[in-house]
């Protein structure tokens, strides 16, 4: 991959916020930065060299990296990023929530079959981890969780569908 040959190995996440513009995370502080389409990367100063394991972007020009040791970096870009996703295709309610949530995908409108579903704390441990998910409409019981903010992603073969939080009263 490019990545490599430029000698950036141990990429853990990546998150492309439009066809040319992307980011991605990895081991001993890796933070880099595309802006052709992942023909070459640019690596970001952020003063750590703990493994940062996934990025998410929430929407809007606000994201997130999430890595070892609690690290938990806001990322803030500058340009305005096109939610793909609609509020009419994906909900997820009652949100904050005090015992279930529901994520309702409409699969139709996203022609797609299938979507995967992670959820993170917010030290970025993966705490569930749902595959295949065929169904429009998947509750998940939280009633084992901690109160506290979560972070879930839908993805649909290693791809971002979209992410956002969780808050458990």
């Amino acid at each position: 991959s490019n990545l490599n040959a430029q000698g950036f190995g141990g990429i853990l996440s990546m998150w492309f916020i439009n066809p040319m513009s992307g980011f991605a995370v990895g081991q001993l502080g890796t933070f880099l930065e595309t802006n052709d389409g992942g023909v070459s990367w640019t690596q970001l100063p952020i003063g750590t060299n703990q493994w940062l394991n996934d990025i998410y972007f929430l929407g809007g020009e606000e994201g997130y990296v999430v890595g070892d040791s609690g690290i938990i970096l806001k990322c803030e870009i500058a340009t305005s990023i096109d939610d793909v996703i609609s509020e009419k295709k994906i909900e997820v309610f009652p949100n904050p929530t005090t015992n279930s949530i529901n994520f309702n995908v409409d699969l139709n409108l996203l022609n797609i079959s299938e979507y995967d579903l992670v959820i993170y704390d917010m030290l970025g441990r993966e705490l569930l981890k749902a595959d295949n998910i065929a169904n429009n409409r998947f509750t998940i019981d939280m009633n084992d969780f901690t109160k506290g903010l979560y972070l879930y992603k839908l993805t649909l073969d290693s791809a971002h569908i979209h992410t956002g939080k969780i808050l458990l009263r």
